[in-house]
């Protein structure tokens, strides 16, 4: 082969030629094309972006007034942080009793001692309650006062100052403190019946008292009687030892004898108590009525 056909051979070397570019229009009129085979809907023009104003922005503003914003700013933030104060110092000291159950004569009467904000929930403390006492805390039961308390509540709602004392307990156990409560009651009236006493405020008082539970003070008034008397009761008291303990403090109890034998009454009908407006039969407990410290009843039939 002679050195000119190599030369020739080398001179050329393999390559692509890029296909010619495509006008603008004939692009758009092809994509115009696809969409309208496919339904596409052609693209929506982009929305306008509002940038709200800052309200920390002092920029515009001069020194003056900037600095009366920046402290409305301030105290805004700060009001809205803290929560609602007052009623006493900010952390308190709860004492918790726990009860074991009457029956349980190896149960141990723990205390429990927790340091907690004021206007926080006993959430975490009824946790913790239940991890002392063994107990899930479904079954846990904590009252106040003879009133049951949950998780939702704080010691600012219970009115507790620097310290406060609550009592625990598991369901069992206050399911059993409360049936005790009431199947004493009917054996506390009629003792109070058979047993006999003088005529006075105080044992009237005791009287309306024996039934076990909170206790509320009542002012009961008649149209027989000049003065008011106020009687000391329990929820759980009957308002026939009630009306009871009002003729006893009233020096009307003569009036309306007992047959010492059958305990029928031999004179006229026993007067009644009047609750806005209803007369409460005298098996009826007292907390039906749903009445507050202080508050006035009637006695009718006089």
């Amino acid at each position: 082969m002679s050195l000119r056909k190599r030369k020739r051979d080398r001179s050329r070397s393999k390559s692509i030629t890029p296909p010619p570019q495509l006008p603008i229009h004939q692009l758009n009129n092809a994509r115009a094309l696809v969409r309208q085979a496919l339904a596409v809907a052609p693209p929506r023009a982009p929305s306008p972006i509002q940038i709200p104003d800052d309200p920390a922005d002092t920029s515009d503003l001069n020194p003056e007034l900037a600095k009366i914003a920046e402290e409305v700013r301030r105290r805004a933030i700060a009001s809205k942080n803290t929560p609602e104060q007052g009623g006493g110092p900010e952390l308190v000291i709860i004492k918790v009793r726990w009860q074991p159950h009457p029956l349980n004569t190896a149960g141990a009467k723990d205390v429990w001692n927790f340091k907690m904000k004021r206007h926080d929930t006993f959430q975490y403390l009824f946790e913790e309650l239940a991890d002392l006492a063994a107990v899930l805390v479904d079954y846990l039961v904590v009252s106040h006062d003879g009133k049951r308390l949950f998780a939702s509540g704080t010691p600012h709602s219970l009115r507790i100052w620097a310290e406060g004392e609550l009592e625990a307990c598991d369901q069992t156990t206050w399911d059993y403190i409360r049936a005790q409560r009431h199947n004493q009651a009917p054996k506390a009236v009629q003792s109070s019946r058979n047993s006999p006493s003088p005529e006075r405020e105080s044992d009237a008082e005791s009287e309306a008292e024996s039934t076990g539970g909170d206790k509320i003070k009542l002012v009961l008034r008649s149209a027989a009687t000049e003065n008011n008397v106020n009687l000391t009761v329990r929820p759980t008291t009957t308002c026939g030892a009630i009306v009871k303990a009002f003729l006893k403090a009233a020096g009307l109890s003569d009036r309306y004898p007992d047959s010492p034998s059958t305990g029928k009454r031999t004179a006229q009908a026993m007067p009644q108590l009047m609750v806005d407006g209803d007369k409460m039969a005298d098996d009826i407990e007292i907390g039906e009525a749903d009445l507050d410290d202080g508050d006035l009843v009637e006695v009718v039939g006089l």
